[in-house]
């Protein structure tokens, strides 16, 4: 009987698309519930910062300089695969600084204006990078992960 070796990773995985299903509520509600839940909405964002900048940027890093690495060498038909998991990864990545730089934008600004332009901004990047990590998850989950555990 195999042992399951990418539990630890589906775990993770869970835990990610827990705190993206958050970043999409979280900016839909920073927009449509106004000034009254204001401070709370802003609080969630924050710590799922946090939670992205300690959990998620370094889980990619494992990918890119672990699993993807290993499975370009033994299992070489998924390269093509892995070339794309790369690409979402710097869009990931690109897209999440983004989105760091309008929320500290928008912790600072006083102008009511300004402030609801940043709001649709960060609301924008933020169902964003919704998709792209929930897209992102499955891609993986139905490829490497599926392929780690066929080939092991």
């Amino acid at each position: 009987m195999k042992t399951n070796i990418i539990e630890p990773l589906q775990i993770r995985h869970q835990e990610v698309m827990q705190k993206a299903d958050q970043l999409h509520e979280t900016v839909n509600n920073l927009v449509y519930e106004g000034k009254v839940s204001l401070g709370k909405n802003l609080a969630k964002i924050e710590e799922i910062i946090i939670f992205f900048n300690s959990k998620l940027l370094p889980h990619m890093d494992f990918d890119e300089n672990c699993i993807f690495l290993y499975l370009s060498k033994h299992i070489p038909k998924c390269e093509p695969t892995i070339q794309f998991l790369l690409a979402e990864h710097k869009e990931l990545r690109e897209n999440f600084d983004i989105f760091e730089k309008l929320f500290s934008k928008l912790k600072v600004e006083k102008n009511n204006k300004c402030r609801e332009e940043i709001l649709e901004k960060l609301r924008d990047r933020g169902v964003y990078l919704f998709c792209i990590i929930r897209n992102h998850l499955q891609t993986e989950e139905e490829s490497t992960h599926k392929m780690i555990w066929n080939q092991l």
